[in-house]
C-alpha cells in the first residue's frame, strides 16, 4: 500500500484537496516512512508481550517514544523546519525499534541475525522488485489518473510475484499454491 501512496501522493492530494498546501507531500511521505518503521516493530512488540514481562519494556519504550515531544519542541524553538520534526520522529521510531529488538532478544531469545535474515532479507528483494516496476511506470507516464491506476496495478502484480519468487520459503509457497488450487478447484 505504501508504494503507490509514496509515488502518487501529489495526484491523490490534488484530487482530494484541489490546492495542496506547502509541505503536505513531504509530510505525507515522512509519515508513511515512519509507518513502515512501525510495521517492522509490531511483531517485536507481540514477542515481548507474549513473555508476560512487560513492565520494564513498557517503561523504556514509553520513555524512548516520549523523546519525540522535547525533541520536537527544541527543533521548532531553534527554527528548524516542520519536516525536521517528522524526520526526528522517524529517528526516534528507529531507536524504539532497536530497543524492541534488544528486549525480544533478552526476554524471548530472539536472534537478531535470525530476525534480520527471516524478515528484512525477505522483504528487501520484494521491495526492490516492486520499486523497479513502479519507477519504470512513473518515468514513462505523466502524473494523472491512468498513472495512478497503473502504479497500483504494477505494485500489486510485482509485489505478489516477488513475494512468491523471493519472499516465501518453498513450504510456504507450496501451502499458498495448494490453498489457491483448492479455492478455485474444490474437487482437487
Amino acid at each position: 500500500m505504501s508504494v503507490p501512496l509514496l509515488f502518487e501522493t501529489k495526484f491523490i492530494l490534488k484530487a482530494w484537496l484541489g490546492t495542496v498546501p506547502e509541505n503536505t507531500i513531504v509530510f505525507c511521505h515522512l509519515i508513511i516512512l515512519n509507518s513502515l518503521v512501525e510495521v517492522f516493530s509490531f511483531p517485536l512488540m507481540t514477542i515481548v508481550q507474549a513473555t508476560g514481562i512487560i513492565k520494564c519494556y513498557q517503561i523504556v519504550i514509553s520513555l524512548v517514544l516520549l523523546l519525540i515531544l522535547p525533541g520536537s519542541y527544541f527543533m521548532l524553538k531553534a527554527n528548524y523546519s516542520p519536516t525536521a520534526v517528522l524526520i526526528g520522529m522517524i529517528a526516534v521510531s528507529g531507536i524504539a525499534f532497536m530497543v524492541r529488538i534488544e528486549f525480544a532478544r533478552r526476554l524471548a531469545g530472539l536472534s537478531r541475525w535470525l530476525w534480520f535474515s527471516k524478515v528484512f532479507l525477505k522483504v528487501a528483494p520484494v521491495v526492490a522488485i516492486t520499486l523497479a516496476g513502479v519507477i519504470t511506470i512513473c518515468s514513462k507516464m505523466e502524473v494523472g489518473f491512468y498513472r495512478f491506476i497503473m502504479t497500483g496495478l504494477v505494485t500489486l502484480i510485482f509485489s505478489v510475484a516477488a513475494i512468491m519468487a523471493t519472499g516465501l520459503d518453498p513450504g510456504e509457497r507450496n501451502f499458498i499454491v495448494a490453498r489457491i488450487k483448492l479455492r478455485f478447484n474444490p474437487q482437487c
